[in-house]
């Protein structure tokens, strides 16, 4: 996930046999040594893009390492991690109930952690029917694009576009929003992100819009890849 510099991250480790664990261990790409406990939370991660390691050590020499899914807190919106494998339906992991529904046909498929869904790029689609429109708004997602990309290609849409985070047809990171009105500097403002996607690579990507901080920004595996100023009187079109 996306944090920004001196926020609080908070994290929690799984374990299958915690009555056998004789130590813990959090290490980071780039801080090191992170915590000795199960579960943790710090404000002091170097700014970058770190990868996280969790060890569970069992009768001292033994090391138990797992991928960590994203957790969901109080500031999360939703959560799908598309781990049912097989349905028609994904829940919402954040306990605010916001089911989603696979529409068109998306196939189950495996994903970066578990399971995914894979879209055919024409009409497949997932939708839940919950609605609000907020003032502070991260989307986050895993994707893998199948190939090259003719035209935009959605990751996720908010409310008929008041928040749109896609692929273009440069294989680029594209994050487009809309306002009330004509806000000081136009109906709609985007940007676009800076690197070319490589089919068949897994990718975290992440857009952020702050009307607080006046901005749009997109990060790409951790790391910033685009950013744009708004109309200090710019907030997302409420319908």
């Amino acid at each position: 996930g996306v944090v920004q510099f001196g926020d609080d991250a908070s994290f929690s480790g799984y374990v299958d046999d915690a009555a056998n664990v004789t130590a813990y261990v959090w290490t980071s790409s780039i801080d090191g040594l992170l915590s000795t406990s199960r579960t943790f939370s710090t404000t002091n991660l170097s700014a970058g893009n770190h990868s996280v390691t969790f060890e569970a050590r069992y009768n001292g020499s033994v090391i138990h390492v797992i991928d960590i899914p994203p957790q969901a807190d109080s500031d999360t919106w939703a959560m799908w991690r598309f781990d049912e494998g097989s349905g028609s339906y994904t829940y919402d992991t954040s306990g605010n109930g916001r089911t989603a529904y696979l529409e068109s046909g998306p196939t189950w498929t495996t994903g970066r952690c578990g399971s995914a869904l894979s879209f055919d790029g024409s009409n497949d689609y997932v939708i839940s029917y919950q609605y609000d429109v907020p003032d502070e708004l991260t989307i986050e997602a895993w994707i893998k694009l199948d190939g090259t990309v003719s035209d935009y290609v959605t990751i996720y849409e908010k409310r008929g576009g008041v928040a749109n985070l896609r692929v273009n047809s440069d294989e680029k990171l594209y994050f487009s929003t809309q306002c009330n009105t004509d806000c000081g500097g136009g109906y709609t403002q985007h940007l676009t992100g800076s690197t070319v996607l490589v089919p068949g690579v897994w990718y975290h990507v992440a857009a952020v819009f702050s009307e607080s901080g006046d901005f749009l920004k997109v990060y790409l595996n951790g790391t910033l890849d685009g950013n744009a100023t708004l109309p200090s009187s710019y907030n997302l079109y409420a319908w």
